[in-house]
């Protein structure tokens, strides 16, 4: 009786745990079917930059935006926000239907400001690191119809829908005061510089905890 009983509260608690678990649906990569408008509004948000960090959204609707972290060889580096002044991928009519375009003859609105590059340096090691450890080498970016996540960092393209829990949940965080940093006075920025350095130090605590545990994160292509 008693190991029945065992048996029937493991299974009852199974779906609960199953229900806990941390969902993270990145990939490298390209998703299907999104490379030449990914690559087009990257062409126009970036304005011929090479950052070392970028955050672009690709929405299922509205205009794309793109958030970027830019080296320099000396001195602070550029935090830079363009968003698409009208939507890059547009469906024209044509006769017999409609086709796609990419829309690049336009001008972004786009706000710039300085970020200390040892801090610069730290957000493009820690996001490649973080994405590291719940997104492995061999799993590509899969196919989504919502809004897109498209990140470079590292080197490494990365793919996918936001992350909304687990460790990695603190680089929505730390966009929200990226954004914030650069439109605002720069005698407040220090207080924004403080506050990502804080959520940098608790993604690590966060990473290397759940990494000790032999937990991990599960993706959804899993």
């Amino acid at each position: 009786m008693a190991r029945a009983w065992c048996l029937a509260a493991a299974l009852a608690v199974a779906p609960l745990a199953q229900a806990d678990e941390c969902v993270v649906d990145l990939g490298r990569g390209w998703p299907p079917g999104a490379q030449n408008h990914g690559e087009a509004a990257e062409k126009l948000l970036f304005g011929g930059r090479q950052p070392a960090l970028a955050l672009t959204w690709l929405p299922a609707r509205g205009a794309e935006r793109s958030l970027q972290i830019v080296p320099a060889d000396d001195g602070d580096w550029t935090l830079r926000y363009a968003v698409a002044d009208e939507r890059v991928l547009q469906w024209v009519g044509v006769r017999g239907g409609v086709e796609q375009r990419l829309v690049l003859e336009q001008a972004p609105d786009v706000l710039e400001a300085p970020i200390p590059a040892v801090l610069g340096r730290r957000l493009a090691d820690d996001w490649a690191q973080a994405l590291a450890s719940v997104v492995p080498e061999q799993r590509s970016a899969t196919f989504h119809e919502g809004d897109l996540w498209l990140l470079q960092a590292g080197g490494v393209r990365t793919s996918g829908l936001a992350p909304d829990c687990g460790p990695t949940e603190r680089l929505l965080e730390q966009v929200d005061l990226l954004i914030e940093a650069v439109d605002e006075k720069a005698a407040k920025r220090g207080k924004r510089w403080a506050r990502i350095e804080q959520s940098l130090d608790t993604m690590r605590e966060e990473l290397a905890a759940t990494e000790g545990a032999g937990e991990g994160v599960v993706n959804a292509n899993h």
